[in-house]
């Protein structure tokens, strides 16, 4: 915890007769990162495997079949699965079957849609002309007369009867029919250019415009049954055939992959070599696999890596910790000497949520959608399946804390839930009177004292929470720089590690301890109290610390100082974020819902249909804002004291298989 896995860099060299089965045991053994071979004196760059070209080809082919039949591996059951061996002994007769059998449909549903096309575009092209009770054909031939067919943005009628009563207007369904004298075709066509005139082509068909209609509206009627037709012999072919088909894409794949793998090695005549990287604890599992290579031999050579080399990153938490890995790796992967703080935001990340949303109600929803699987279908449709088991993973563990702090707000809905010792007057409450504590702090610590529960739309509570979340700031940022001296001791040494981490904790120690101890001075018009001992050490830790971290990074230590104090103020958002959410169920319930419930008759229906828009409002408000602050707390103000990022991901060779098996 807190560590990446640690590594060991490592030289495969072995014969070139037992290449294929090393490719195929570093598969499954899924432990080595290759570093991609260049090309020396001794080694050249490998080739792939003979089955290569092979396997390629018929992965081709399949994949086009399965595209043809618009196979989706959802359409597979999880748990249908096909022998690997049944795979590869039936491959060739089936490509052969299914480019005879589901070739001919695929061409034929092919010509169809073409078809279609075209007599649904003609078709829609005679529907301009469908108020003509004549042939299209008559709109043109003629020797005597012009006749002017298209659109136009005016009406240029009186103008055309200006020009001579020798003309006749046909219009209908945007379209304008002209038809003049040839001798005034020049003029006409002036008339119709200042009016926007657009000409559009008349179909030449020997029959009337409703006749065409209804003739085409026939053939498109046959043609999309003959498409019915084949797309249902094609449907029985997807499911005859599909899963054999996804399993043959899926074992080809992987061949394929393993065909391709000798070009990140290196070969010569008669050896190989191969630099990867492996976990130090799996270095004794695959010294024993390599051992068991029947053709040929294959040593492995740990290698001793200068300071510069940067090993992959490979993430080792604890299973409840390893969704918030997804946070971290949005952001970029620490460096191999770098504290992994994933562990970390397992306890901040839902504390920071739960202190934003805090509501029974909300938070008993979140855990519904979560556990009933509701909100990974969403995100499924939202096209972010990728992303849905770690985060509904995380919203369980908000969810969780936002019931929690509920009941230390007493919060259901924006309802208080229980009735309240401490002078809240009459109100209506769910459940009867019980104790909350009271907690006093020291004035220099806060404001005032803190009752329970935090009613936070009391603005007795306003300074005492806001302080309270400058506070959670303080800690926050404190184990940022901890980290950081950590960081810092393993990069460099302990002197760097003192001066610049060290200077930064007694900054942050003085100026809390100056702050706090001066502020209420400050708002009682008093001044500052320098003679105050907590104002006098504050200062001095606050000019120490400065004066530390300059000797490491010089002016920026002065650049910086401003930004921790807008850091610590930023985790005031905390507070904001949740009174405006209890602010806008407030709002739903006081203003709207319940006056209208109050009403009755059809005004309870109205009360009710709000209170769900309202609250089914503040709920996604409720997922989404405080995931994106507390996902800026963390990014911003925490891992900017200690984390740089910059990691290679550990990627080893490795397949999955889902609906295949090896016998």
């Amino acid at each position: 915890m807190l560590k990446t896995e640690r590594m060991t860099r490592t030289l495969l060299v072995g014969t070139m007769d037992a290449l294929e089965e090393t490719v195929d045991f570093l598969y499954k053994s899924r432990s080595c990162h290759i570093i991609n071979f260049k090309k020396d004196d001794v080694y050249d760059i490998g080739t792939p495997l003979p089955c290569a070209d092979e396997t390629s080809s018929k992965l081709l082919k399949m994949m086009g079949i399965s595209k043809n039949l618009e196979l989706e591996e959802e359409e597979i059951g999880v748990n249908e699965t096909f022998s690997t061996a049944k795979i590869h002994s039936e491959v060739d007769t089936a490509l052969t079957h299914f480019d005879l059998e589901i070739s001919a449909e695929v061409h034929g549903r092919i010509e169809v849609e073409s078809l279609l096309s075209e007599k649904r575009e003609e078709q829609l092209f005679i529907e301009q002309f469908s108020h003509i009770d004549f042939p299209l054909s008559l709109l043109s031939g003629y020797n005597s007369m012009s006749v002017f067919c298209g659109r136009v943005r005016g009406d240029p009628s009186s103008e055309l009867e200006k020009l001579t009563d020798a003309h006749e207007i046909i219009s209908g369904n945007s379209m304008f029919i002209l038809f003049i004298d040839e001798s005034l075709e020049d003029a006409a066509s002036k008339i119709l250019s200042s009016h926007g005139f657009e000409a559009i082509p008349a179909p030449e068909i020997h029959e009337r415009p409703k006749v065409s209609i209804q003739r085409l509206g026939r053939d498109i009627a046959d043609l999309e049954k003959r498409l019915e037709r084949i797309q249902g012999r094609l449907e029985k072919l997807k499911k005859k055939h599909g899963l054999f088909i996804t399993a043959s894409v899926e074992e080809l794949t992987i061949e394929a992959n393993k065909a391709e793998t000798p070009l990140r090695f290196g070969t010569a005549s008669h050896t190989f070599v191969i630099d990867i990287w492996v976990p130090k604890d799996s270095i004794h599992d695959l010294s024993k696999g390599l051992a068991k290579i029947e053709a040929g031999a294959v040593e492995l050579i740990e290698v001793a890596c200068p300071d510069e080399d940067s090993p992959p990153i490979r993430l080792k938490n604890s299973k409840a910790a390893r969704p918030f890995e997804m946070l971290l790796e949005m952001f970029s992967l620490p460096s191999y000497n770098e504290t992994d703080p994933t562990a970390l935001m397992l306890l901040t990340f839902p504390l920071f949520y739960g202190l934003m949303l805090g509501d029974i109600g909300y938070g008993l929803l979140i855990l519904i959608l979560v556990l009933s699987g509701g909100l990974t279908k969403l995100m499924t449709k939202l096209g972010m399946a990728g992303g849905a088991p770690g985060l509904t993973r995380i919203l369980l563990y908000c969810g969780i804390a936002s019931v929690i702090f509920g009941m230390l707000y007493n919060e259901m809905f924006g309802f208080e839930l229980f009735a309240l010792q401490h002078g809240h007057g009459d109100v209506t409450v769910l459940f009867p009177q019980i104790f909350y504590p009271e907690f006093v702090i020291p004035k220099f610590l806060m404001f005032g004292p803190i009752h329970f529960p935090v009613i936070r739309g009391d603005a007795a509570m306003v300074a005492p929470m806001l302080i309270f979340c400058v506070w959670v700031g303080v800690a926050h940022i404190m184990m940022g720089y901890i980290i950081g001296f950590r960081n810092v001791w393993m990069q460099h040494n302990l002197k760097t590690a003192i001066l610049e981490k060290g200077g930064w904790i007694l900054i942050l120690t003085g100026l809390t301890l100056f702050a706090f101890s001066a502020m209420p001075d400050l708002i009682a018009g008093e001044g500052i109290q320098f003679t105050s001992p907590q104002v006098i050490i504050g200062i001095a830790l606050l000019l120490t610390g400065t004066a530390m971290a300059f000797m490491v990074e010089g002016i920026n230590t002065l650049l910086e100082l401003p930004g921790l104090s807008g850091n610590l103020l930023s985790y005031t958002r905390i507070y904001a974020i949740g009174l405006s959410s209890i602010g806008i169920a407030m709002a739903f319930n006081e203003e709207m819902a319940l006056p209208a419930i109050e009403g009755g008759g059809f005004g309870i229906v109205i009360g009710i249909a709000v209170l769900i828009a309202g609250h089914g409002l503040n709920l996604g408000l409720g997922i989404i804002g405080p995931l994106i602050q507390t996902l800026r707390l963390h990014y911003v103000e925490f891992f900017t004291k200690f984390y740089k990022g910059g990691g290679t991901k550990f990627n080893p060779l490795m397949y999955n298989r889902k609906h295949t098996k090896e016998v």
